[in-house]
Parts: C-alpha cells; structure tokens; sequence
C-alpha cells in the first residue's frame, strides 16, 4: 500500500491563523504561572494603570512608591518569573529598570526634558507596551487575551535597549557639561589669581572655586572613571597670543554681564544692578532678604493684611471675582518665573484665566482645586528646604483668603531663593571684571554729567590741608620738601581713616560720592571702630581701678556684648567694671567715670581713638597686621582680634574704590598738592 503523502500547508491565511493558534497555545501551556499572592502584593502597591490617566501619580509620590524595598522585591519576582532567570545580584537592578518605565509613561517631564524628542518619544513608547502588556499578563480575568513569554520578553528587550541607549546618552552629555564647567572654573580661578582687587578677596573666591572643583572631580570620576579626570589633569590651561587673550577676557566679560542682566535679583531687591554688582563684590556673604527694614517689613504686613481681609470677605460675600482673578494673575506670573521651562506650560494651561473667568461667571469656580494645582507646582519646582511650608499650607485650617496668603509669601521667598542662588553662581564670574565694570560705570556717569563730586573734592581737600599743616608745622623752618613725601595714595588713606573715625554719624550730607554705594557698610564699619575705642578705653579705666590684667580679655568680651544690645545703659557698663574691680560701694563714682569716658571729648576716649586710627591707617599703607607688642603698648590688645578683622573689612573696600577712581583720586589730589 502507497504511504500517504504528507500534508502540505498553503500560504492561505486561513491555514496560517490555524498554525498561529496552535503555536500560541502552545506556548500558553508551556508559560509559567506565576503565583496568585505575588500578582495580589503587585496590585497592592497601587501602581497607575496606563489606560486610567486619573491614577497617574506624581513624581514624588510615584519615585517615593517605586523605591520601597517592597515594591522592589515584588517586581523582582514577577520579572524573574517571565524572564526565567533567579540572579539575585541582576534582579534588583532589572527591577528598578523596569520601574522606571512607570516615570517615563506618566512623568517624561521629570526624567527626559533633555532627551531628544524622537528619542523621548519611542522610549515612551516602549514603556507603554511593556506596562500594557504586563496588565494584560498578571490580569486573571483575560487569560484568553494574555500575551505569550516571548512576546513578553521582546517587549521587555526593546524597553531595556533604548533605556540603555538614553541612559548612555544622558551620562555622555552630563559628563561633557561637567568637563566643560570644570575647565570654565579654571579658567576663573587664574583669572582671579592675577587680576582680584586684594588678596583677602581673591584667596575667599580661590577658596571656594577649589571646593567647587573638588566636587566636579568626584563626579567626572563617578561618571567617567579616573581615566577621564586624568585626562582633564592633564589638559594644560591655554597658552592663548594677546590677542585670544583679550577676545577670552570680552567674553568672558560679556558673559558676566549677561549673567547679571538675567538675574531676578535687581526685580525681587529694588536694587539695579550696579548695586548688585557692588554688593557681591564687597561682601562674600550678600544674600537679599524680605524686608530688611523693620518699618518697610511694617508697612508691607499692614498693606497685605488689609488687601487678604478685603479678599475674604469677598469670598464670604460672593463677589471676589474680581480681586482673585487678579491674584492668580500675580500667582501666575510669579510661577512662570520660577519652574523650568518644560513646566511652564503646565501653569498656564492649569492657571488659563479665560477659563477661570468664564467659571467665576457660571459660578463653577472650584478654589480648592486650584490652591492644590498650585501647591503641587510649587513643591515640584522649590528648594526642599521649603517643603515643610508647602506641608503646612496644605494642613492650614482656615479659610481659602488665608491659604493663598500664605501662598503669595511663599511664592515670595521661593524669589529671592532663586535670586540668591544666581547671585552665588553669578559672583566667581564677576569678580574678575569688577574693576573694570565698576570703573565703566563710573567714567559713563562722569560723561553724562550724571555725577558731580563737590562732596568728594572737599573731603580730599580736607585731609590734604590738614596733612599739609601737620608737615608745616613739623618743618618751621620752612625747610623745602619734595611734594611727592605727601603722596596720593597716603592722603587718600588718610582720608578713608578720618572719615571711619569721624564723630559725626556718615550719611548722604557727609559721604564722599565716589563711596555713594557703601553709606551702610561705611555706618557698620564707623560703629565697630566706636565699640573699639569705647572697650578699649574702659579697659584703661577698669585697670586704674585695679581690675586684675588677667580678666581684661573675658571683660572685653562682656563689653562688646552689651554694646550690641539695644538697652544698654551707662549703668550696665558700670556694674561690669565694678565686678571686675572689686570696687564695693563706689558704684556711683564708677559710672560717673564710665559716662565721662565715653564723651568723645574725653582724653582718654581720644587718645584711644587716635590709636585705632593709627592701626587702621598703618594696615591701609601696608596691608600687615601691627605686632602684638604695638598693640600692647597702645592698650588694644585685648580688642586686638575685632581690630584685625575691622582692618582688613576697609581695606577691602578702601583698596576697591581707591582701584576704580584711581585717575579721578590721582588727578584730584596732585591738583590740591600743586
């Protein structure tokens, strides 16, 4: 009998979907299960499910999900379970990767705002069929829909390639960005080392470029190994020609002036930027504040207070339509200008204020859900040493007039955070320029006719005729002197030390326009050398009285304490030289003695204050602290140590102006010696 021929399957599509079905049935038979309390855990953890958009949490909240070791070792087993591998050591590692996917589907604007969007978008993809496919396959209600392992298992290749691929990108990119900053701190730091107005100034900026630059090189070496900051070691710092040197210098200039032309801080402060520039560059340790002064801070609270009553009894009264629409205007405004560019426009889609508008006339308007919009941008985009405030907005139990009150101040700070950090980032960039900015600014004025100096020519003129009068009387015989033994520069000391050590409170009528910009530090500065020369004259007076010398120091440090109190009496600074002293009974006389030498007519105030002023004036010639023997001679030192300090604080600023009005100074003075 002839054997049957066998059974040849057409290419009819019929047949195909026959052979179709039995494979993926038998690939069903062959899939392992996975257990039914791993898939409850899984469903338990309340993960969002790519079809319910609703669901969809957060970024905080779904990262906070994602990495409980809970949520970890469930995902593990699901994915050992459809993969058939048990590595223990990989496991935890194809878990978090896979986890991920839930923020690249619901939250791409936390995780790939810098992917490319070709690259952003097929990643996306791939995690939306992995997610998919996965509900499908741990879903016991559709078993006839449930997709195969090596569907599965394609899926989950696809997804981990390009995860692998951006993953690979992001760290090429953020490794280059950082080569680049690093090299661009260099550049800054040599920069400061040859061209930084005073040494104080220069070795603070060098101080924390260095720091700055450790930390880049720990993660040059994290992202790239030690080859590659070996590799950055090794690149010399350019030897550029002249000319390269100079277009780097405009540039770099350039780019601090951009820099500054961009911050917030001139809008948050009231300050322009002159100023700001004048403050980063004196003060390492500027930072803008809300309300400064204690009647502006007043005034403001009352102002806010009055227009968030009116605010809530409109809300009350049903007619706040108008008040509030204005309101989420400036809430809206001040969002824009604080999240990043990929949330903004989430706020102006979430804050439309056509749509609200439209709302408040149908009375549809849900306040809640707008308070908690904005609550939600706000923690996503503030520093999180803001985030208790958030919190504590959110639990507030008042009314919604009081809520958004404490909105507006917190949007207010997130202001001047922001202003604050650029202003760090801004000041190693700008204190290479300094000088020169400060001097364009100076000689812009002077051209304009913006800025006459009557003020400043007679303060020269002052400290000039009175220097010449001491020489005069020094030489009766009128024996002839070089005029150069009086040179510019010491008249200008000279000048800077008299002004420190003037009686007279400086102000708008007494400072020099040429220190315009440093009324309040001069003022700061006067009222230190005072406490000096005040703790330095009852230390004379406490030793008279027989203080033992050995409690001057602790003694010293009472006085200055009391100085900065507000309330202090002659009485409290009597009490402490008469415990000092010992002097039982003779209170009175103490402080009759204390109120005498505090008068600035006083011949032992004077003397003191002469002293002072001959340290300070000695620094500003030599930039050298006076020996301790001096000190001890002229009975400081026991105030020694605030002396130092007070010193090299004006000479800073003495060396900074005398830098930016050089030829002004110069060409004034040889004009008065002439």
């Amino acid at each position: 009998m002839d054997r049957p021929e066998p059974v040849k399957y057409s290419t009819h599509h019929s047949n195909d979907n026959v052979l179709g079905a039995h494979s993926r049935s038998s690939q069903k038979q062959n899939d392992p299960t996975i257990d039914k309390g791993i898939v409850d855990t899984f469903y338990g953890l309340e993960f969002p499910r790519v079809t319910d958009r609703q669901r969809w949490l957060e970024f905080d909240d779904l990262s906070a999900r994602i990495s409980q070791q809970d949520t970890i070792s469930i995902t593990c087993d699901i994915l050992d379970t459809f993969l058939s591998k048990k590595d223990t050591k990989q496991s935890h590692r194809r878990a978090r990767i896979f986890l991920t996917a839930y923020v690249v589907l619901t939250c791409p604007n936390a995780m790939l705002q810098d992917a490319p969007v070709t690259q952003r978008k097929r990643l996306r993809v791939a995690a939306k069929r992995l997610l998919e496919h996965l509900e499908m396959w741990l879903d016991p209600s559709s078993a006839d829909r449930r997709p195969p392992m090596s569907r599965m298992r394609a899926l989950w290749t696809s997804y981990v390639t390009l995860f692998q691929q951006w993953l690979s990108n992001d760290k090429d990119q953020l490794l280059s960005s950082i080569i680049a900053h690093y090299q661009e701190l260099q550049q800054i730091r040599k920069a400061l080392q040859q061209q930084a107005p005073n040494v104080t100034e220069r070795n603070e900026a060098c101080d924390q470029l260095d720091i700055q630059l450790q930390q880049l090189e720990q993660k040059i070496t994290s992202l790239g190994g030690a080859a590659a900051l070996e590799r950055i070691r090794e690149m010399p710092l350019s030897n550029k020609n002249s000319r390269e040197k100079k277009t780097s210098s405009r540039h770099d200039s350039e780019h601090a002036l951009n820099m500054l032309a961009e911050t917030t801080a001139s809008s948050v402060a009231g300050l322009t930027n002159e100023q700001l520039a004048h403050e980063l560059i004196l003060d390492p340790n500027f930072k803008l504040q809300r309300h400064p002064s204690s009647i502006e801070r007043q005034v403001s609270d009352i102002a806010t207070t009055a227009f968030f009553d009116k605010v809530a009894h409109d809300m009350e009264t049903d007619n706040a339509s108008r008040c509030l629409l204005q309101l989420l205007r400036e809430i809206r405004e001040r969002l824009l200008d604080l999240v990043a560019p990929s949330m903004k426009s989430e706020v102006e889609d979430g804050i439309d204020l056509t749509l609200i508008q439209q709302e408040f006339e149908q009375k549809v308007f849900d306040m809640d859900k707008m308070v908690d919009f904005v609550l939600d941008v706000i923690r996503r985009s503030c520093a999180r040493v803001r985030d208790n405030a958030v919190q504590e907005i959110r639990s507030f139990d008042g009314n919604n007039a009081g809520k958004l009150r404490l909105v507006f101040d917190l949007l207010q700070d997130m202001a001047l955070d922001l202003a604050n950090h650029q202003l760090r980032v801004l000041r190693p960039h700008l204190l290479p320029i300094a000088i020169e900015y400060s001097r364009e600014k100076f000689v812009q004025a002077m051209q304009n006719q913006d800025m006459r100096l009557p003020k400043a020519t007679q303060w020269l003129s002052n400290t000039s005729c009175r220097l010449l009068e001491v020489a005069a009387q020094r030489n009766p015989e009128g024996v002839p002197q070089p005029n150069d033994s009086i040179s510019p520069q010491s008249i200008y000391q000279e000048a800077v030390t008299s002004l420190i050590m003037s009686p007279k409170l400086i102000d708008e009528s007494l400072c020099p326009e040429t220190l315009r910009l440093d009324i309040h530090r001069l003022q700061v500065y006067q009222n230190e050398a005072q406490a000096i020369t005040i703790v330095a004259a009852l230390l004379m007076l406490a030793r008279n009285f027989g203080a033992p010398h050995d409690c001057h120091g602790d003694l010293a440090k009472r006085l200055f304490a009391l100085l900065e109190q507000q309330g202090t009496s002659v009485e409290h600074l009597a009490s402490e030289i008469d415990k000092a002293s010992n002097m039982d009974g003779k209170l009175t006389m103490v402080r009759a003695m204390v109120d005498k030498t505090l008068s600035h007519t006083d011949a032992v105030y004077t003397l003191l204050a002469r002293r002072v002023s001959a340290v300070l004036k000695a620094y500003l010639g030599s930039k050298k602290d006076m020996p301790d023997t001096t000190l001890q001679s002229y009975g400081l030192i026991h105030v020694s140590e605030p002396l130092r300090k007070l010193c090299v604080r004006i000479g800073a600023l003495a060396d900074y102006s005398y830098n930016v009005h050089v030829q002004w100074y110069d060409e004034t003075i040889d004009r008065l010696l002439s």
